[in-house]
């Protein structure tokens, strides 16, 4: 029989999709470091043959499939400690014992997302890591907003002039992609140019697209918030804000946390994602903003 305060305790898994996924990355990753590596010696005859190009082509696949796979590589080792349990006391890894490795809800200060590597930070006041808790696990809505109503989180302050931007890498990562379709096309418009160029056409299309429309940049003023894009600046007022709600963009299995911003002069809400602070710290500071 459990004793009073182990009653209330919760477990959270990987669901099985998930571990399917996390395996066909990793070989998926795999067979494109081959077919990357195998470039240089694939080349048919009469194909236009720039040994340089194809040389660059092959490296640039094979270290970047091959990052991925080792990613996944560590990821797959990990997966049998990514499991954690929580009660009404604190929060632990499943597979450890809970008197021993249980953080306690009053030492959690701050969370820190990572998108690019799917999981949430437990952080102290000190900013050391307290606990990894990945975003895949099944129910995580449920358990981060626990984490979120349990934690003795700090209070946020709020300045005017406070900006939250993306960083660099953004637009750097853009071009790059960009740049690598337009080379790759470039390679196969003597060979396919109906192909190469629609191909072109659409990818080209979709990334400008979703770059001209993202919001790279909000600055907070004493009665003005204001929101960039690379092709407008929209000033909103305390008054003309509807609501600010915390939401996830779901796409392949991957989870993209983001802030919704409904406002009087759209019926469309603004998104809010991969700014310089965590969402969650994000929507804190707009919600004490929006009060003052």
């Amino acid at each position: 029989m459990l004793s009073p305060f182990m009653s209330n305790i919760e477990r959270f898994d990987l669901g099985r999709s998930i571990r399917f996924m996390i395996y066909f990355s990793f070989w998926a990753c795999i067979f494109f470091v081959v077919l990357s590596l195998s470039l240089p010696f694939t080349a048919q005859d009469g194909r236009p043959h720039n040994p340089v190009f194809i040389a660059g082509l092959s490296l640039f696949g094979t270290v970047f499939f091959g990052i991925w796979a080792l990613y996944a590589w560590k990821y797959i080792r990990e997966l049998p400690y990514t499991s954690v349990s929580l009660d009404e006391h604190g929060i632990w890894k499943t597979t450890n014992e809970r008197s021993a490795s249980i953080v306690p809800w009053s030492k959690i200060a701050s969370l820190r997302e990572r998108p690019y590597l799917q999981r949430l930070d437990l952080m102290d006041k000190s900013g050391h890591l307290l606990l990894k808790v990945e975003y895949q696990l099944h129910n995580f809505e449920r358990l981060r907003t626990l984490v979120i109503e349990r934690s003795a989180l700090a209070s946020v302050r709020t300045s005017s002039g406070q900006i939250f931007s993306k960083t660099i890498f953004h637009h750097a990562f853009t071009l790059v992609v960009a740049g690598c379709f337009t080379a790759l096309c470039i390679y196969l418009w003597p060979i396919k140019p109906l192909l190469s160029g629609f191909t072109f056409l659409i990818v080209i299309s979709a990334i400008s697209w979703e770059y001209l429309k993202t919001v790279f940049k909000i600055e907070l003023l004493t009665d003005e918030l204001k929101i960039y894009t690379p092709l407008q600046k929209l000033v909103l007022n305390r008054s003309d804000i509807v609501s600010l709600d915390f939401s996830d963009l779901l796409k392949n299995q991957t989870r993209y946390p983001q802030v919704l911003v409904t406002h009087k002069k759209s019926k469309k809400p603004i998104v809010l994602r991969g700014l310089s602070a965590s969402t969650f710290e994000l929507k804190r500071t707009l919600e004490a903003w929006h009060k003052n």
